[in-house]
């Protein structure tokens, strides 16, 4: 941690120095407020986030575009004094990277969001972020790598990545973080097949504190037959001398509007995972539905049960969009308490919790 005139000295250079740029492209701040409430601490959470970004074009090379984005993610708790401007240099870095594309290609290097998969709320192929979906403004961690996609004009596209991880750190899915400043490798097909599609992908890893690789392989589908329904299976094979040998991960999912008042729209998943150390595969199930009030309301609930851990969970929620100010307001309530969350990809909440989230946008 940093003493706070550091941290806004920080703040204040990062601002001027993409200012600078943003006569070329396109400069946001996204600011927002967030309060909590729960019954594990009693008081009231209060932070504040600034995400001042730069998106814009470099100019044409070799018959493609370059382009670049470059974003902060400075965090500040106002309950504790606490911030996260911290060393080293890509834990304040949300985004950086440059982009070089033409109409069927690109190649994008540096820090990145790289996801994929049809699932919404319990994801088996979030290999590489941690995305909640109970998070108004959608943010998850990036990695650093050097990625190539190429589509075809038949909606085919093939998608390859070469992952640098600069800490030990886990990600996603992860049993088991990946050594230190290795080179991580992966790939992804997707076909286009009847009113869908259906998508094959690798991933390679070396382990900390191991010389043999993890490997992992999905098949994911989705299809639009009046219905929206969708699958993701994951194989996670470990090396030998890892305590988990495999994990196995199944989701199925669909979704529907039913034109009941302004269109109700539900989705609804299945999760399945097992491991070589589980007697037994932990089942959860997550259902959600959503209801647009006008032009700027909505609002929300979620769901979900899980078999093995015994618990089901409560969400309620309000969020009212302006042209560049919104909020949200949730509501949840856990009937157990929860420490271990690898049965699924929601973040948690105490068990019983308020929390209201400003947004701005400048």
């Amino acid at each position: 941690m940093v003493h706070a005139n550091s941290s806004i000295l920080k703040l204040l250079i990062i601002w001027t120095a993409l200012a600078q740029l943003a006569f070329a492209g396109d400069f946001t701040i996204k600011m927002s407020q967030d309060t909590r409430v729960n019954d594990a601490s009693g008081s009231p959470h209060i932070s504040v986030r600034f995400l001042p970004e730069y998106f814009g074009p470099l100019g044409m090379l070799s018959g493609g575009q370059l382009e670049m984005d470059v974003a902060a993610d400075l965090y500040f708790n106002l309950t504790t004094g606490a911030q996260s401007i911290q060393s080293p240099l890509d834990e304040l870095l949300y985004r950086s990277w440059l982009r070089w594309s033409t109409h069927q290609f690109e190649v994008r290097l540096g820090k990145q969001e790289l996801n994929f998969g049809p699932a919404r709320l319990l994801r088996s192929l979030r290999w590489f972020d941690a995305r909640n979906p109970l998070d108004p403004l959608g943010l998850t961690q990036g990695v650093w790598a050097f990625t190539g996609r190429y589509y075809w004009l038949d909606n085919k596209n093939l998608w390859a990545w070469t992952i640098f991880n600069p800490r030990d750190l886990a990600m996603g899915i992860d049993l088991y973080p990946a050594e230190r400043r290795t080179f991580q490798l992966g790939g992804r097909l997707q076909i286009p097949m009847g009113l869908g599609n259906l998508a094959v992908t690798i991933h390679e890893k070396v382990l900390a504190g191991s010389e043999t690789p993890e490997w992992r392989i999905g098949l994911d589908g989705q299809w639009d037959v009046g219905v929206g329904l969708w699958f993701e299976a994951v194989r996670v094979m470990e090396p030998k001398s890892s305590t988990i040998a495999w994990m196995n991960l199944v989701t199925l999912g669909g979704d529907y509007t039913f034109g009941i008042g302004n269109g109700l729209y539900a989705v609804t998943e299945y999760q399945n995972i097992h491991n070589s150390a589980l007697d037994q595969p932990s089942q959860t199930f997550a259902a959600q539905l959503n209801y647009p009030i006008g032009f700027m309301d909505q609002l929300f609930l979620l769901t979900l049960y899980n078999d093995n851990l015994h618990f089901s969970g409560y969400y309620a929620g309000w969020q009212r969009q302006y042209d560049r100010l919104s909020w949200q307001i949730l509501a949840g309530y856990m009937d157990k308490e929860l420490t271990w969350q690898a049965s699924s990809s929601i973040a948690f909440m105490a068990q019983k919790s308020l929390q209201l989230t400003l947004m701005y946008t400048i």
